[in-house]
C-alpha cells in the first residue's frame, strides 16, 4: 500500500529494576493499517527477542 503520508516512528529504550523497557510510538497510520503494522512491530520485536536470548 503506497500512502501519502509522512510517518513518524519514535522508539524509546529506558533501564527499569534492571531491564529495559522499548516503547514504539508511530503515525499518523490510516485505520486500516493499524493491524498490520502492530502485528508486523509485534513480529519484529519476538524476532529480536529470539535474537538477544542468544547471547543474554
Amino acid at each position: 500500500m503506497t500512502l501519502d503520508l509522512v510517518i513518524h516512528t519514535r522508539i524509546d529504550l529506558k533501564e527499569f529494576a534492571g531491564q529495559t523497557i522499548v516503547t514504539l510510538t508511530q503515525g499518523p497510520l490510516p485505520r486500516e493499517v493499524l493491524a498490520s503494522s502492530t502485528a508486523a512491530w509485534e513480529s519484529a520485536f519476538d524476532k529480536l527477542t529470539g535474537l538477544l536470548g542468544q547471547f543474554f
